[in-house]
């Protein structure tokens, strides 16, 4: 594994994702369905 800021890995031709998770918000409506997904 390699770590990049490129948006296209260079070893395996595959879009690259972000390592950082995303931001949490208490005022976020959508909280209990990604908590139940998991």
């Amino acid at each position: 594994m390699s770590y990049t800021l490129k948006e296209i890995c260079k070893k395996c031709d595959e879009p690259t994702k972000s390592v950082h998770p995303a931001k949490f918000s208490p005022d976020d409506k959508y909280l209990r369905y990604r908590i139940a997904e998991k």
